[in-house]
């Protein structure tokens, strides 16, 4: 009679049937109508949308997934799925441990609140927008107000009305900067250009002149000591005396 069973059972089971899973998921090996390896599917107990599978109570084993994949040849038994769900269940206090843990120790920390809620960061106040609201604020607490600034419109530069001294290199041979010069009386950023380029050329062809002036003066120094004094007396020949 069992062998009647089986063969009954064997004729209604669906074709490719290969096994099931705790969940009572079916899954298929049927033949690859375009050819090459077999295909491999599941078809799922519960009508529902395929987005929702994605979850892991819902998800199919690892065991099945990897068969699916062809990662596995030999599909998995009911026997190595039970064992593999007892060990889960009993790994899943310490996970709960562990997890309690990290909270507490984010609690502690201030990344969350005591009833695990993340807390809120401060809503940051708008600041003065206009000059003489900032000037103002300034005042309050006890700055001082900045600068007035000028804003060229020709390029957009933002100069200071403050007058600067041009920037000079610390050395002795070179020739003196000119006078300060006043941004605020330029109309553009290209004057100052020019302004800054003509006395720099200025200042390197005093700076030659006064250069060319001492080398002469220590030329002539020179000279004069070579030919006269104790230096002409030391270059003169000597005679050999009688031994």
């Amino acid at each position: 009679m069992s062998g009647l069973f089986g063969a009954v059972r064997k004729f209604f089971r669906p074709k490719g049937l290969i096994g099931y899973d705790l969940q009572g998921n079916k899954y298929f090996e049927i033949p690859n109508p375009a050819g090459g390896r077999m295909k491999r599917f599941v078809q799922y107990k519960k009508n529902r949308d395929l987005a929702e599978y994605s979850r892991a109570e819902l998800r199919p084993p690892v065991q099945w997934r990897a068969w699916l994949s062809h990662t596995r040849v030999e599909p998995p038994t009911l026997q190595e799925l039970e064992y593999d769900y007892t060990r889960q269940q009993g790994l899943q206090p310490k996970i709960a441990a562990i997890e309690a843990r990290e909270r507490e120790e984010r609690i502690r920390q201030g990344y969350l609140l005591p009833d695990g809620s993340v807390p809120q960061a401060p809503s940051q106040i708008a600041g003065p927008s206009t000059p003489s609201e900032r000037a103002a604020r300034l005042k309050q607490i006890g700055q001082p107000p900045p600068q007035p600034q000028h804003v060229n419109s020709l390029n957009s530069e933002t100069i200071s009305s403050s007058s600067y001294p041009i920037p000079t290199p610390t050395n002795d041979k070179v020739a003196e900067p000119s006078k300060t010069v006043d941004p605020a009386q330029h109309s553009s950023a290209e004057d100052l250009r020019r302004l800054a380029m003509e006395d720099t050329k200025r200042r390197i062809a005093e700076s030659e002149n006064q250069q060319q002036q001492q080398q002469q003066i220590q030329g002539k120094k020179g000279v004069e000591g070579v030919g006269l004094g104790l230096a002409g007396e030391r270059l003169k020949p000597r005679r050999r005396g009688r031994a």
